[in-house]
């Protein structure tokens, strides 16, 4: 299934994929509340994976809540067989082609997982990104926050 989106989503997606296209990867996109942050989200997965060949793609977020929330619509998006959740006792497979990630988790388990394997780190809150934990696991994948 795929989401009906409104013009400025569809919008948002073009001009994020434009400028990864170019060679930019510290993006960063605001929106307000309920404007379909996530459905941008999965939608911009969507596409990013066609254009990554066998690279992943890490969604990183703090709470339960947006980690399953986020898991679900990008799933719906791409296939739920394609998205994998590493928080706490659950584990992402290996042939997950997205895993969104609790940043408490994958702090202490970056050295499973290897930075070539990705195409890109979504962050979800970036607010959040300065924090030493998040600064660690970000940097891990080779995106250094200035």
């Amino acid at each position: 299934m795929t989401f009906e989106t409104r013009t400025y989503q569809s919008d948002a997606v073009t001009a994020v994929l434009d400028r990864y296209q170019k060679g930019q990867r510290q993006l960063l996109l605001r929106l307000p509340t309920g404007a379909g942050k996530t459905v941008i989200s999965a939608l911009l997965i969507h596409r990013l994976l066609r254009l990554t060949g066998e690279k992943k793609i890490l969604f990183l977020a703090h709470r339960r809540e947006i980690i399953d929330q986020t898991a679900d619509k990008i799933g719906r998006q791409i296939g739920r067989n394609l998205v994998a959740i590493e928080q706490a006792e659950r584990k992402a497979e290996a042939s997950a082609r997205v895993i969104i990630g609790s940043v408490q988790t994958l702090v202490g388990r970056l050295d499973e997982f290897r930075p070539e394997d990705f195409a890109a780190v979504i962050v979800d809150e970036c607010h959040h990104a300065y924090a030493k934990t998040w600064m660690d696991t970000i940097g891990h994948f080779g995106a250094k926050a200035d």
